[in-house]
């Protein structure tokens, strides 16, 4: 019993920075169209919410480099450290965001600090996802990896249902004045509470039995990069091409799609916040699901499941969406909460299990952030680039199909990790 209060513990700090932190990045996306005239003022409101979007984007192109800076960490002096680190990192950065002057106040300034503010926002997220999916699957049973680490990204999916909640609120309880004029800073600032609580839990945790091993033994190398570089390269390579998809149809559903319905489909922004929520909801008792499914048949075939899922339906789900009509448009993000279900259940154990203990948060940290870097948080900014080269509104739905068709593709070459065991 007590042991299985330690891992359920140990589970719990180790998955909620990622709620805390999901969070953040969920609530500039969903504000995306209210921040969008206050830093980036111009006439043509689709070259501001482009801008807004490119400054989203930006924040995940630092997150290789955190990828880098905790990995090291991880590696080399421990997952509790670097988790300690990410968190206090990003709770510094949500702080002075809630707290950033507008363009009207300070001018170029304005943009300028908000851009700094989420550059620091995604070298922080570069250590925490990989991080706790690291820490989480080395405290798991074995048998159990796969259900344990999906609340890595249940945890991830709640921190996105939050911000959405928080979003809906704030959208029906406030004006659009009072929210252009100071309730968008609401849900910025209600993070520091959530941070600092997450922050206590962890210092209160115990480091990872596999880095103790390595460490005891002497297996620690000296730059866990440049080994997982060298030696791992090709599997980095196909994991960077899987989580193509992986990024795309966590993004393009959950942060970009409530933004897309309502500047393309002409649905109130707070109606499609609130179909958001609740397929949010579907989708965190189906990770576990799903999660639980991979200790059962494997990782490779629930993968193959939601891969194949959205090759075959992105393009009816969208033709739903952009009917129009309000019930069509929830069966369609429900559709996608039950198809993203099987990627997002069965990554985290996937990843873990791919690469020895003692350079896996590097080699990890580094492939993942990478991909999420190149084709998740550029996710909202290529579609909506998309829509407006194309001009048609059907545009990303093709992204989507091609994203699961080039996974699909790398997750064949890729090995089934089940029952694989630590080594150094």
């Amino acid at each position: 019993m007590k042991k299985t209060f330690s891992d359920f513990r140990s589970m719990l700090s180790g998955s909620l920075g990622n709620a805390m932190e999901w969070y953040d990045f969920a609530v500039y996306g969903y504000f995306a169209k209210v921040l969008a005239p206050l830093f980036f003022p111009t006439e043509d409101k689709t070259a501001a919410l482009i801008s807004v979007f490119g400054v989203f984007a930006a924040g995940y192109v630092m997150r290789p480099i955190g990828a880098l800076i905790f990995g090291r960490i991880g590696d080399k002096l421990g997952r509790k450290k670097a988790l300690l680190l990410s968190v206090l990192v990003m709770i510094i950065a949500t702080s002075l965001l809630g707290l950033l002057p507008t363009h009207a106040s300070v001018g170029i300034m304005a943009p300028i600090l908000l851009t700094i503010l989420r550059l620091i926002q995604g070298i922080s997220v570069g250590g925490e996802f990989t991080t706790s999916i690291t820490f989480v699957s080395e405290m798991a049973p074995s048998n159990r990896r796969g259900f344990y680490t999906s609340w890595s990204t249940v945890s991830v999916i709640g921190g996105i249902l939050v911000g959405s909640a928080i979003g809906a609120i704030v959208e029906n309880v406030f004006t659009p004045e009072q929210i252009s004029a100071w309730g968008w800073r609401i849900p910025f600032l209600l993070s520091i509470v959530m941070g600092l609580g997450i922050y206590k839990l962890r210092e209160k945790i115990t480091e990872s039995q596999a880095f103790i091993k390595n460490k005891e033994s002497g297996h620690i190398p000296k730059h866990p990069m440049l080994i997982a570089l060298k030696y791992h390269y090709k599997k980095m390579l196909l994991i960077f091409g899987l989580l193509w998809v992986f990024s795309v149809s966590f993004y393009m559903p959950f942060i970009y799609l409530p933004t897309y319905e309502n500047t393309e489909v002409g649905i109130a922004l707070s109606k499609s916040l609130e179909i958001n929520t609740i397929a949010l909801i579907l989708l965190l008792g189906l990770i576990l699901i799903t999660g639980n499914l991979t200790d059962k048949i494997g990782r490779k075939k629930v993968l193959a499941i939601g891969i194949i899922g959205y090759l075959l339906f992105s393009y009816p789900m969208f033709l739903l969406i952009t009917s129009g009509n309000i019930f069509s448009v929830f069966i369609a993000v429900a559709a996608m909460a039950f198809i993203t279900s099987f990627l997002q259940g069965s990554i985290p154990a996937f990843l873990s299990e791919s690469f020895d203990s003692n350079i896996r948060v590097s080699a990890l940290s580094f492939s993942c952030n990478a991909a999420l870097a190149v084709f998740g948080g550029t996710t909202p900014l290529v579609a909506t680039d998309l829509i407006q080269i194309t001009n048609n509104p059907m545009a990303p739905a093709w992204y989507l199909v091609v994203a699961a068709a080039v996974s699909l593709v790398c997750l064949f070459f890729l090995k089934e990790t089940m029952g694989t065991k630590d080594s150094p």
